[in-house]
């Protein structure tokens, strides 16, 4: 398994350097405009981003977007693969540019998620580039073929369930800023507006059969 490193751009296709064109034969460096980098990784004909790769693109240094997930309720489909199982395939992994890894698991664990899991998290949790948001699009886009279309919903699912999140964390400050003593108008209103749209969300939510 080699890795080739890719070159991206906006008004063209991305070819990978010293490839026959095929999507899924290597781990591919993905360099983006803003300097940043991740690793497509393929596994089982599918292409996946580590969580590791995942949270530095976010800007987080360390590796926890499981844990930033699980404080909004949220669930990426993710593999995690074991040393002992894929020796060859995590040795390569492991080799790339982890040396700032942190989780004490690194040696033994992988975590990897769908390449379509960056446009998610992108959007859940606001990539501080606006300006990159079509390119890893485009990127993505390139990686996911052949991902089942079935997680066109989970990704809609998973939007309103952030967006509910939102909303739910924003009643709460409202909640705690109210007095008693001299009631805010506006503030009612803004806590009656946002309970009708948790509502609406919610009853959206129930409707998905993920």
């Amino acid at each position: 398994m080699s890795c080739d490193s890719v070159e991206v751009s906006l008004d063209g296709d991305m070819m990978p350097n010293g490839s026959n064109g095929t999507v899924n034969d290597a781990i591919r460096l993905v360099t983006l405009s803003t300097g940043q980098k991740f690793h497509v990784i393929p596994y089982q004909g599918l292409n996946y981003v580590t969580s590791f790769d995942l949270s530095l693109l976010l800007h987080w240094g360390e590796d926890c977007i499981l844990q930033k997930l699980a404080k909004k309720e949220i669930v990426f489909p993710h593999t995690i693969l074991h040393q002992q199982d894929v020796p060859e395939m995590f040795a390569k992994v492991n080799s790339l540019n982890f040396e700032q890894r942190q989780d004490a698991l690194s040696a033994e664990c992988l975590c990897l998620f769908p390449i379509k899991s960056i446009t998610d998290a992108v959007n859940i949790f606001r990539h501080p580039h606006n300006e990159i948001n079509g390119e890893i699009r485009q990127i993505v886009r390139y990686y996911a073929k052949g991902e089942p279309v079935g997680e066109v919903v989970c990704t809609e699912r998973l939007l309103l369930l952030s967006e509910l999140h939102r909303m739910r964390e924003r009643k709460k400050q409202l909640y705690a800023g109210f007095s008693r003593e001299m009631p805010n108008v506006g503030r009612v209103d803004q806590i009656h507006e946002l309970e009708m749209r948790i509502e609406c969300l919610t009853q959206r939510l129930q409707d998905f059969h993920v």
